[in-house]
């Protein structure tokens, strides 16, 4: 990847970040400590892409920018979309906290029709794939404006994709795996009449980002300063091959008629794993 970007047309710039916060930092941090900043959050790479392909919106920058990023996709499932003139939400685990969402978004757009992807504040700071997400507040309150607008999205004839987690996976006692499933996403499915399409994602990051994470839980460490490093981790996944499998899709209906919310957020979670030894299982049994 050639980082042919002028200085002025940076869309990262760590060393005017520093100094707009505090001239004297600037000046006071050794030079290897800038460099490694930069290094690990690929300020090159990162302008690079921005500059590149800064012409293109939504799944048109999705489309492009994965291409060129390299990961090979197999898709297992596909025909449980076909054909279908049905509202989905799509479910599925988070393991590589990034390159996961934009490879979903471009082959279930292709498989299906239009999808977003449900995201926070700051991934809507990406401005070429904003038209790709619907943006919620996941640490505060969000405004009438914004449920109304969060509600039409529901409404509309478009596909919506949930990471319940709401975070890259873990490893705990050895296992990589999503935590918690918030159960938003099946409360969505009853409210809205969509059907829910459970997804697995193959994949991992690196040791180094589960054990640092483990560690600053250890230490009581509430802030995930682990995802500073996510950056980093994306881009080591440049030519690996990911796996999506994608399940049958379950009714609304049944959502309404058995169990809870909470029972099957929990449920769902365990059953994408499930998909990814067998394909073929099913979530109603």
């Amino acid at each position: 990847m050639e980082n042919n970007v002028q200085e002025k047309d940076l869309f990262i710039d760590i060393d005017k970040v520093i100094k707009s916060r505090n001239s004297k930092i600037l000046k006071m941090l050794p030079k290897f400590i800038i460099n490694y900043i930069k290094r690990i959050i690929h300020q090159d790479d990162l302008n690079y892409f921005v500059s590149t392909y800064k012409h293109l919106s939504g799944i048109d920058f999705v489309n492009e920018s994965t291409v060129e990023f390299g990961t090979k996709v197999t898709v297992i499932g596909g025909e449980n979309l076909q054909n279908s003139e049905r509202n989905f939400i799509f479910a599925s685990n988070h393991p590589l906290g990034g390159i996961d969402g934009a490879l979903l978004i471009r082959e279930l757009t292709k498989l299906s029709k239009e999808t977003k992807s449900i995201s926070n504040d700051l991934m809507l700071n990406l401005v070429s794939m904003r038209p790709c997400f619907i943006g919620v507040n996941l640490y505060g309150g969000n405004s009438k404006d914004a449920v109304a607008a969060l509600d039409a999205e529901f409404n509309s004839d478009i596909n919506i994709l949930f990471f319940p987690a709401g975070m890259v996976s873990r490893r705990t006692k050895g296992v990589i795996k999503d935590l918690e499933w918030k159960n938003t996403f099946v409360k969505r499915a009853i409210k809205h009449h969509r059907d829910i399409v459970p997804i697995h994602v193959s994949g991992r990051l690196t040791n180094f980002f589960y054990n640092f994470a483990n560690l600053r839980k250890k230490l009581g460490i509430k802030f995930n300063i682990e995802l500073f490093f996510l950056v980093d981790e994306l881009f080591r996944q440049r030519k690996d091959h990911i796996t999506i499998t994608i399940g049958k899709p379950i009714p609304y209906a049944y959502f309404k008629a058995n169990g809870n919310p909470n029972f099957h957020a929990e449920k769902m979670r365990d059953f994408v794993y499930e998909l990814a030894k067998n394909n073929d299982a099913t979530y109603t049994e």
